[in-house]
């Protein structure tokens, strides 16, 4: 019989046999306490184990398909192919295995707890049970949990993080603590089903588990918004705080937006107004404008606060050079050999002063 059984499976191959587990989840979700007393009959850690693994393979496959579909779109399907299926197959590989062993030492925890407080049930059928709720819960949770976060990245994460976080942060964790009450749930009604203790012992066994879980998923997230407040500029000592911004000013010019580039190496100066990096960076965006007189503002400035740097020096002889003003080239290229014989910014120049002259 138990061969017979084992055949049918095999026969009835991999999308029937989804079918049926989606049809076991979705009846946990409308009717809980059926389907776990229902499914005991069920229970082993095998179907747990598969139940486990199926949504974040069902992710990762669908992830590929959608990712291969958009470098296709974008035109990078030939650079992106070596890399995309290795980086799909180390996130199915490590999100398996993070997720079985989340699932046998958190259910070997809710489990001793529910026998310390005169539970009924086994360890199999504890385990398979929190499969199912996981399993049925957990893409509804994922989702509400990305949400805030997917609305961030299409405002424009970082610039919009700068205003806003606090209260987008504040909605984040509402929906995800929403989200994370509505699946323990699944939780407590399953133990009631199994181990058939009251509400009281039922509420600490299902907190026990997911509550260690939730105490690290908060340290994580904690230290994500510190991150991500650290690398946004808001909570950065302000000599980083105007790197970010000089930062953000070169990601500005690779786009093109040479307004927003000036606005934010603006926003450097503002914090640190005796860095003669910041000018001489100003100088260059408002050359490239077609504003020499404002460049040669920031280079003369940039010499005023730090007359040893070799790039205000270099940079100003340019734009001098530009202007007609041969011997203040001259001599404000000579001053920047002296203080560094190899800066790379006057070497570019006079390559393209060379370059000019021999064309003309």
């Amino acid at each position: 019989m138990k061969g017979r059984k084992k055949e049918k499976v095999k026969k009835a191959g991999l999308f029937p046999y989804l079918r049926e587990r989606f049809s076991v989840w979705c009846n946990v979700l409308r009717k809980p306490s059926e389907t776990f007393a229902k499914e005991k009959k069920n229970a082993t850690l095998m179907q747990g184990a598969k139940d486990i693994v199926t949504l974040p393979l069902v992710f990762t496959v669908t992830g590929f398909i959608l990712t291969i579909i958009i470098s296709i779109a974008l035109g990078e399907f030939e650079r992106s192919t070596s890399i995309i299926p290795i980086a799909f197959l180390a996130f199915a590989l490590g999100s398996c295995i993070a997720l079985l062993a989340g699932w046998l030492i958190f259910s070997g925890i809710g489990f001793e707890v529910a026998k310390l407080l005169g539970g009924k049930g086994t360890f199999k059928e504890h385990a398979y049970c929190a499969a199912l709720w996981q399993t049925s819960t957990l893409p509804f949770v994922v989702l509400l949990s990305v949400v805030p976060f997917l609305y961030l990245g299409i405002s424009g994460f970082f610039n919009y993080f700068c205003n806003e976080w606090d209260y987008i942060l504040i909605v984040a964790f509402l929906i995800q603590a929403a989200a994370v009450v509505w699946a323990l749930r699944h939780n407590f009604i399953a133990i009631q089903a199994l181990h058939k203790l009251g509400n009281v012992k039922s509420a600490i066994s299902a907190l026990i588990s997911p509550g260690i879980a939730v105490v690290l998923a908060i340290l994580l997230l904690g230290m994500t918004f510190y991150a991500i407040r650290y690398y946004s500029g808001v909570d950065q000592p302000p000599s980083e705080k105007a790197l970010h911004y000089a930062e953000l000013s070169s990601c500005r010019v690779f786009k093109g937006d040479m307004g927003g580039a000036l606005a934010k190496i603006e926003k450097a100066l503002e914090i640190e107004p005796d860095n003669a990096a910041w000018y001489v960076t100003r100088g260059e965006y408002r050359y490239d404008m077609g504003d020499k007189q404002g460049a040669s503002s920031d280079f003369n400035k940039a010499i005023e606060v730090d007359p040893t740097f070799a790039g205000g020096w270099a940079l100003r002889g340019y734009v001098k050079y530009k202007t007609g003003d041969i011997r203040g080239y001259e001599a404000d290229i000579a001053k920047a050999h002296e203080l560094e014989p190899m800066y790379p910014d006057y070497i570019e120049i006079e390559q393209m002063i060379a370059n000019e002259t021999k064309k003309n």
